[in-house]
């Protein structure tokens, strides 16, 4: 069957962002595992941090930075998940996809709940949760008039 040129572009920006996000996603786990590495090793043995970072690290700047790459991880196997969901699908108002926009949203405020509050990402970061959850409201309606017109037919 052929796709719609829309449903192409979406299926083609989802494939995308799957990359990046996947490419994030690893970064992410190499940072926070050289970050452990870091930390360890500047418990274990403080003139040898070197090696890894430049300047100093105790433990719980080591703690905290691999603490938030792994969150930062987990944030981005979701984003991960969604982009995938979108790369395959016939249709983006689907209950399946707008289940993964709800979990990416959920995901996306707890990050800047608890990340944001540390810097002055939470000022940006709250527009852009409601601007997902918005979406995600408007998928939903689009659901519910999808299925409509469905069972019309």
């Amino acid at each position: 069957m052929n796709k719609n040129a829309n449903i192409q572009k979406i299926n083609k920006v989802g494939k995308l962002c799957g990359i990046f996000s996947k490419i994030i996603m690893i970064c992410c786990i190499v940072g926070a595992v050289l970050t452990a590495i870091a930390g360890i090793i500047s418990k274990v043995s403080p003139e040898n941090i070197g090696i890894i970072a430049s300047g100093e690290l105790n433990a719980a700047e080591a703690i905290i930075n691999c603490a938030v790459l792994s969150f930062s991880a987990v944030f981005y196997f979701f984003a991960v998940r969604f982009s995938k969901k979108i790369e395959t699908c016939e249709s983006p108002f689907r209950d399946d996809i707008i289940r993964e926009m709800k979990i990416f949203g959920i995901v996306y405020l707890i990050a800047v709940m608890v990340f944001g509050f540390a810097d002055s990402s939470f000022s940006a970061g709250v527009p852009s949760v409601l601007m997902i959850m918005l979406l995600v409201n408007s998928f939903a309606y689009g659901a519910e008039l999808q299925k409509e017109s469905d069972e019309l037919l």
